[in-house]
């Protein structure tokens, strides 16, 4: 060793120095802006930008690790990464994995359990943004979160050290060792990432929301901040100091007031982020006056330390309890879960991630290191696959038949879950009818109806459009029956949210004003007019809103009439009323109840909009419509019954089954007869 040359320090005292409170500090307010946004306290709508808060800052600590490996040995030590990151975050992990599949098979009907499988699996192969992605974007998807939804950002994070490195690695071999080439190189890849991630978001919202291309601009703002240690550390007092305070105070601005409504990720997401940055910026000088006394404190430091843990442990605890219930946690049983979680990362901190992170036995050779990495994975793989076996979901009894053209009423209700249930319970979510298999019902993207969905008495000349979203196409299997013995043909027009009624809404699923329903919808009018029908069938799903109006019912009843006045003066339109709307999917409450179907009602009262109803029926009167309402069918003495006979009536939370939409066709029939069904002539 040169006498220029600094020993080296020892690792405690190493670490010790390159510890920041600071940054612990705002590891505590974003994992407590993520917990209590998810407990729902109502003053924390934005917290879930906390995320983007840890983006940041795991962007900032590995690339200032990576980037100080690369300048002290001119290279970088990928397979020893990797195996710190496997230490670091897969015992815990998987740990939490193993329990909350544990407390599934306790508190969730076992239908849930495929869900929760295919979940964890996921979870524990740390692919879960990918595949929540993929199931974001399936409008028949199951409605209910998933108990496993948190490990998205895991599951992108770790995708980020899998990448991250190789590209440093091998952009700097590339450019000879010119730190400023790699710099610029990390810049452009932060800067497209970005730039994908705006666009993106108005396009495919969930894959923009879960993907790394689209967020790895937030860790590399991160990188970028670690790059430039140096200069920051030059910073005066009072600018160091002021970028603190100001980093702090836009984080705090976007978890008070961003909420669901807002547009995220897209540019949005740069006020947490550049919140972040500054805060971060900020201490890396000696800022006079800095927040200590808010972000240094014992109690920050302390939810700072087991913030990992707690991220984990309380989406589980909080949406297990309630996940497939019809009530929600009161605000005293939501703080008691935050604080079972709290004791439960101070656990986990304490006998799960620390032993694994600094076990000897495990770090001794990279090979141990891989090898408990491929075993945990592998064990929580196998109990992931195990927890989706299901018990039998039915008793020995058998139930009378529904039989075509029997009335609803006339039918006996069984008691318990029959054996001879049609579908069963298990197939209930792929009873779905043909036209989203066939591409004929429309997904989020399509803004043209096609035009050869073409069904019944294809050759007739008398035709029915069936028109509107996804509760139009649950009528395909009744109208197809009515269409093929009475000579019509059925033109379908159907497509996932996008109601009929003139309105404009937004979609949840791609977070953004669902503009391509606006298109679908004047494409399909204009098909229509072409066409002439003798009838337009219309179907609405209840939970539609409106956006921007005062009176969502009045709007959307207002827009149906709208609708109404555009087709064909020469065809009848026919408003069909809403299906019941269930607080839990009558197929997951029965596998739960198979001895007691009763739990499993849902009054008439409760299930569907009384004043949306009312409104839809006044104003298709008005435009000269008819208004046909389900609800006797389905609610016979105002009960909302999950089973009729052997057949299951719902396969989720409100939308038929195919197998109830054909013996509701004798239903639909009546109700189409008194206004010129029968011979195609409009009375």
């Amino acid at each position: 060793m040169s006498v220029t040359e600094a020993p080296a320090l020892p690792a405690k005292v190493q670490s010790r120095r390159d510890f920041r409170a600071d940054i612990q500090g705002l590891r505590a307010v974003a994992v407590g802006a993520v917990v209590l946004y998810h407990a729902g306290v109502p003053w924390l709508t934005g917290g879930y930008v906390g995320v983007d808060v840890f983006f940041v800052i795991s962007g900032f600590l590995i690339g200032g690790h990576l980037l100080g490996e690369l300048d002290r040995t001119n290279s970088v030590s990928v397979m020893r990464f990797y195996a710190r990151r496997i230490r670091r975050l897969m015992p815990a992990s998987i740990f939490v994995v193993l329990v909350t599949l544990l407390l599934a098979r306790i508190f969730i009907p076992p239908l849930g359990f495929g869900d929760v499988s295919k979940d964890g699996t996921a979870a524990s192969l740390a692919v879960s943004n990918l595949w929540f992605a993929v199931t974001g974007t399936d409008y028949l998807a199951n409605e209910a979160p998933s108990v496993f939804q948190h490990y998205w950002s895991l599951g992108l994070e770790e995708q980020f050290y899998f990448v991250f490195p190789l590209l440093v690695l091998a952009a700097y071999r590339i450019l000879r060792g010119n730190r400023r080439g790699l710099m610029g190189v990390i810049l452009s890849v932060t800067a497209a990432s970005f730039v994908l991630c705006v666009v993106l978001t108005t396009v495919n919202q969930p894959v923009a929301f879960f993907t790394l291309p689209t967020r790895a601009w937030e860790l590399g703002v991160g990188v970028c901040l670690a790059a430039v240690v140096g200069r920051l550390r030059g910073l005066g007092q009072t600018s160091a100091a002021a970028l603190q305070w100001l980093g702090l105070g836009i984080t705090l601005t976007a978890i008070v007031f961003f909420d669901h409504g807002t547009t995220f990720p897209g540019a949005m997401a740069a006020v947490p982020v550049v919140g972040a940055a500054m805060y971060i910026a900020g201490g890396c000088g000696r800022p006079a006056g800095r927040p200590s006394l808010i972000m240094e404190n014992v109690a920050m430091q302390f939810v700072g330390r087991i913030s990992y843990s707690l991220y984990l442990w309380h989406w589980p605890l909080l949406i297990v309890p309630v996940m497939y219930s019809d009530r929600q946690l009161t605000w005293l049983q939501a703080l008691g879960l935050v604080l079972l979680a709290v004791v439960a990362a101070v656990l986990t901190e304490r006998f799960v991630e620390r032993p694994f992170r600094d076990a000897r036995w495990i770090g001794a050779s990279l090979g141990r290191t891989y090898g408990f990495g491929a075993a945990t994975v592998l064990v929580a793989v196998v109990a992931c696959v195990a927890a989706s076996t299901l018990p039998k979901l039915s008793t020995d009894t058998i139930a009378t038949e529904w039989i075509a053209g029997t009335l609803p009423a006339d039918v006996a209700i069984p008691a318990v879950v029959p054996a001879n249930l049609s579908p069963s319970l298990v197939s209930s979510s792929s009873s779905v009818p043909v036209i989203y298999a066939n591409g004929c019902h429309g997904d989020f993207s399509a803004t043209v109806p096609r035009s050869d969905c073409v069904f019944g008495d294809r050759g007739s000349e008398r035709s029915i459009v069936l028109l509107g979203d996804s509760h139009a196409a649950q009528w395909f299997p009744a109208l197809e029956v009515v269409a093929s013995t009475h000579g019509y043909r059925l033109v379908t027009m159907t497509k996932s949210s996008c109601p009929a009624a003139e309105v404009t809404v937004w979609s949840d699923s791609l977070n953004r004003r669902y503009t391509e329903c606006e298109t679908w919808r004047e494409n399909a009018l204009t098909m229509i007019g072409e066409l002439a029908p003798d009838f337009v069938i219309v179907s609405n799903f209840q939970g539609q809103k409106p956006v921007g109006v005062a009176d969502a019912d009045e709007a959307f009843a207002r827009g149906v009439g709208a609708l109404l006045n555009q087709l064909p003066a020469e065809s009848v339109s026919v408003v069909l009323g809403d299906t019941p709307m269930h607080d839990v999917a009558p197929p997951i409450c029965l596998s739960g109840h198979l001895s007691s179907t009763a739990e499993c009602v849902t009054s008439a009262e409760h299930a569907v909009a009384a004043r949306w109803s009312q409104k839809v029926d006044e104003w298709t009167t008005k435009s000269g419509g008819r208004f046909v309402d389900p609800l006797p069918w389905l609610c016979p003495g105002g009960l909302c019954v999950p089973i009729v006979g052997n057949v299951l009536v719902y396969r989720d939370r409100h939308h038929l089954t195919t197998e109830a939409s054909n013996l509701l066709a004798e239903q639909l029939k009546n109700a189409l007869y008194p206004i010129g069904l029968a011979h195609g002539q409009i009375h």
